[in-house]
C-alpha cells in the first residue's frame, strides 16, 4: 500500500492497522459557514447514493454498519469545527 499524503484539504487525525483493518479518522477542511439549505440538501442526496449507506443511522449518517449498535466495521461522518470528519 502507497503512503497517504496529506495536503491543503484534509488531515488525519487517526490512521492505523490494528487487526488487518485500517482505522482511520479524516477530516476534509470545509467552511460550514458556506453552506445553506441548498448545500445540506444536496450533501444528503450525495450521502444516500454512496454504496452502502444505512438508512437506519443513530444520529449521523453511517456506511456499512454503526458504531453505536456495536459493529465492528463502520463508516460515519459529522461537521466538527475544523471540517467534514470521516
Amino acid at each position: 500500500m502507497s503512503k497517504i499524503i496529506e495536503d491543503e484539504h484534509y488531515y488525519n487525525n487517526c490512521y492505523k492497522f490494528r487487526d488487518d483493518i485500517l482505522e482511520f479518522e479524516r477530516v476534509y477542511m470545509v467552511d460550514e459557514y458556506q453552506f445553506n439549505k441548498e448545500t445540506y440538501e444536496m450533501l444528503g442526496k450525495v450521502y444516500k447514493i454512496l454504496p452502502c449507506y444505512l438508512r437506519d443511522h443513530v444520529d449521523s449518517p453511517h456506511w456499512y454498519g454503526c458504531e453505536e449498535k456495536g459493529d465492528q466495521y463502520f463508516i460515519s461522518v459529522s461537521f466538527e469545527m475544523s471540517g467534514l470528519q470521516f
